[in-house]
Parts: C-alpha cells; structure tokens; sequence
C-alpha cells in the first residue's frame, strides 16, 4: 500500500448493492474510487448508489473514479464501429454518464 495516497474508506453498498467507494489523494487532489459490481435483479439500488458516490465527491471537491464490470455494451452511437447494440446495461451506464 502507498502511503502516501493517504487511503480513507467513505462508504459501502449493503446486502443489496455490492460497491466499495475510497478516498485518494493525488497530487494533493481527492479522488473517489468507487469498485462495483452489478447483479440484474438489484440494478436501480447499484446505479442509485453510483450517483449518490459521483455527487458526494463532486460536491467535496474531489473527483471520480468508477471501476466496474457492469456488462454494458454501449452501440455505435456511443463508440464507433461497436459490434454490439446497446443493452440495458449500457443505457444505464449511458443515463448515469449524462
């Protein structure tokens, strides 16, 4: 572990939403790091979670850093020459990032 990212835990998902989200510090500049995973059938508390994480940070200055595997596949309209069409997942993926 680097020390001198000075590591904070901020907060957790619960029995329903399995998500982790720390604080770094790089370069004297906050950063959440939000690790996720979603299951299907509890989609809308994992998303609710992500944003509530993305606007705790911005409102604190800091910024954000989600890493995830959500299965979202995005389509052409969002990444060029995709083979996928978007699913649900990358819908909202694509609701969150607006």
């Amino acid at each position: 572990m680097l020390k001198d990212l000075h590591p904070a835990w901020v907060a957790q998902g619960d029995d329903e939403v399995e998500c982790l989200s720390v604080e770094i510090w790089v370069d004297n500049f906050p950063v959440r790091v939000v690790t996720a995973y979603d299951k299907l059938e509890r989609k809308q508390k994992f998303w609710d979670f992500i944003e509530r994480e993305a606007r705790n940070a911005f409102e604190n200055g800091a910024g954000f850093i989600l890493q995830m595997d959500s299965n979202a596949h995005l389509g052409e309209e969002v990444i060029e020459s995709d083979p996928n069409n978007q699913n649900q997942n990358g819908k909202l993926f694509c609701d969150f990032l607006e």
